[in-house]
């Protein structure tokens, strides 16, 4: 098989939103020649080349520092069959690449942190909406919304535009914290066109998938279903692994702290499954969705630099909890909560609040600091992830300036957008999306 490919390095300098593209030139190369570019390149790091045992390509793409790098392959006549080739970025393995998987996170050589991430100017994308709860980015730069009460899904552009996309099928409230949750788009949503949404029905929460095709929303399946509800702790947030191989699901136990130890179901857990339905070969309880148990309600998730799983948890009455999730770990729900309680044997938090500063909903992780929206709080906590997975010289946003956060999210260009939830009950239709730029000391450094 020959196939064109270029490579690029995407960086954000300054404060412009636009990413700037550092594309390589002087490929050397084995088994294939160096091709003249095609529409919209330029320089020399254009190739055709035989994916063959032996053959490769040698890429020189020059970043500004060191830390994390996001390098992006272009196909020009690619394939829609996975030959994956290996990629390594000075004289380490960082990952594979396939013509249907384009996209590989790097760390060039050093080891300086790519820069602090700083909350900076607002502003209000949309208001007058109702429970804004999932927010997942589009290619085009749009995010995909869901309202958690309306049981509706709706595009808004980085301009405030909304154009709705449908309601979801068989979508049911609990008049408390469920509807329509979490929302996620899928790694190869260019080729599959595939959404994925975790919402409440009659039979319990369910995972769903549909393809999405312009503002349309077609192909209903339902990929996971049965997952206890009830009126409060349904979980809801969903993430694709850095690798697009799996989605991590987070559920809550249902108002049944006995439903977060028991194996049989999969609330108060933590799920990963393929992106078909199917369980993983490698997940730690064999056939089963479950990937970590022992949580109270789980709303938030995300991935550091490093491939590892990050996640906020609501506490009782005493204690809300970040944690980073281990493999089968048992993080302790209904007997110990936070570090109080009869913890022996379970996950310690690396981050404790009190239920009343913080009731912690969604979470990004932005140059390996992690940021939480919180309810009760009305903040945004800030963190930084050091040399020891634990969380350090934390920082406070916008307390008390917007209300109730429920999702904090970041865009392709770097920044966040944040949501609220203004009343609990989700009937005044008063809430808002905000975007958020954020500024870096030495200029933006945030790589997509």
């Amino acid at each position: 098989m020959t196939v064109a490919t270029a490579l690029s390095l995407l960086a954000a300098p300054g404060t412009a939103h636009a990413l700037a593209d550092v594309q390589s030139e002087a490929a050397t190369i084995s088994r294939g020649v160096v091709e003249s570019n095609h529409a919209g390149f330029t320089g020399s790091g254009f190739v055709n080349y035989d994916n063959v045992t032996g053959g490769y390509i040698e890429y020189a793409v020059s970043a500004a520092q060191a830390g994390p790098h996001t390098l992006v392959f272009r196909y020009a006549n690619g394939t829609t069959i996975d030959r994956p080739l290996s990629v390594t970025v000075d004289g380490a393995t960082a990952g594979n690449l396939s013509p249907v998987s384009n996209e590989i996170t790097a760390t060039p050589g050093g080891t300086g942190p790519v820069g602090v991430p700083n909350p900076g100017a607002v502003t209000t994308l949309q208001t007058g909406t109702d429970v804004p709860w999932g927010v997942a980015f589009l290619p085009d730069g749009s995010a995909l919304v869901s309202e958690r009460e309306k049981f509706t899904l709706y595009r808004l552009s980085p301009d405030g535009k909304r154009t709705n996309v449908g309601k979801v099928p068989g979508a049911q409230g609990t008049n408390g914290e469920g509807g329509v949750l979490g929302v996620e788009v899928s790694p190869t949503f260019a080729t599959d066109g595939y959404v994925f949404i975790y919402h409440t029905a009659s039979g319990g929460n369910q995972l769903v998938r549909a393809k999405l095709s312009g503002n349309a929303l077609s192909g209903w399946t339902t990929l996971l279903g049965g997952v206890p509800k009830n009126r409060y702790h349904n979980g809801g947030r969903l993430r694709f692994s850095p690798d697009g191989k799996h989605l991590f699901i987070s559920t809550g136990d249902a108002q049944n702290g006995n439903n977060a130890q028991n194996m049989n179901n999969n609330a108060g857990k933590i799920l990963r499954i393929n992106p078909d339905g199917s369980i993983p070969s490698d997940n730690p309880f064999p056939g089963k969705a479950i990937w970590s148990y022992g949580h109270r309600n789980v709303q938030g998730l995300d991935f550091d630099s490093k491939g590892r799983l990050w996640a906020s948890e609501f506490g009782n009455s005493s204690q809300d909890e970040v944690n980073l999730i281990q493999r089968g770990g048992n993080f302790g729900w209904p007997a110990c909560e936070g570090t109080s309680g009869s913890c022996g044997g379970t996950v310690a938090p690396k981050k404790t609040w009190s239920t009343s500063s913080a009731s912690p909903s969604g979470l990004t992780v932005i140059n390996d600091h992690v940021f939480v929206a919180t309810t009760a709080g009305q903040r945004i906590y800030r963190l930084r992830i050091d040399g020891n997975s634990n969380l350090v010289e934390q920082q406070i946003y916008f307390q008390g300036s917007y209300g109730r956060l429920r999702t904090v999210e970041v865009d392709h260009d770097g920044d966040i957008w944040l949501t609220t939830s203004t009343d609990k009950d989700g009937t005044a239709g008063n809430d808002r999306l905000l975007h958020v730029d954020i500024v870096y000391p030495a200029g933006r450094q945030l790589f997509t």
